[in-house]
């Protein structure tokens, strides 16, 4: 995510960005399920943002 916003800063972008992440499951989820998948899906957003 870092690259991928400093690429877009160092282009001049200065419009939303949209992150989207689908998963498709194969069967009842096991272990945190998608709430495990969400939690550390924002924490790696939010680091991203910091070092951005």
């Amino acid at each position: 995510m870092t690259g991928v916003l400093s690429h877009l800063d160092a282009h001049g972008h200065d419009g939303w960005h949209v992150l989207e992440q689908d998963t498709i499951l194969h069967g009842p989820p096991t272990g945190d399920g998608p709430g495990g998948d969400l939690a550390t899906s924002v924490a790696n957003l939010l680091g991203a943002l910091r070092a951005w």
